[in-house]
């Protein structure tokens, strides 16, 4: 029984880049590539698919960017609560109003 083939992704993305160039018939570049036409069909149906996905942000790094500044933003919070919270500590201690726990 032979065995399944695979591909790379680069190699598939040949062969669909080839694919949407419609100068050679989905037959021809299958016996040029040697991968069944089928193949090659399916290929093209998931690369078309995920166009949506390739152009759904203006700016490729606009996401990472706006994630990045939520972080910093959330990371200065927290330094700043903690600070707060070291000094009410402190103060409570000096004035025994609340006992630290064990």
């Amino acid at each position: 029984m032979a065995s399944r083939r695979t591909f790379s992704s680069e190699f598939k993305a040949r062969v669909v880049r080839e694919a949407l160039k419609e100068q050679e018939t989905t037959s021809e570049l299958a016996r040029r590539f040697e991968v069944a036409p089928s193949q090659i069909i399916q290929w093209k149906k998931e690369a078309l698919s995920q166009l949506e996905f390739l152009f759904g942000s203006k700016h490729p790094g606009e996401e990472s960017a706006a994630k990045d500044e939520h972080i910093r933003v959330l990371e200065q919070k927290v330094g700043q609560l903690t600070i707060e919270r070291d000094f009410l500590e402190r103060a409570c201690d000096k004035l025994g109003v609340l006992k630290k726990k064990p």
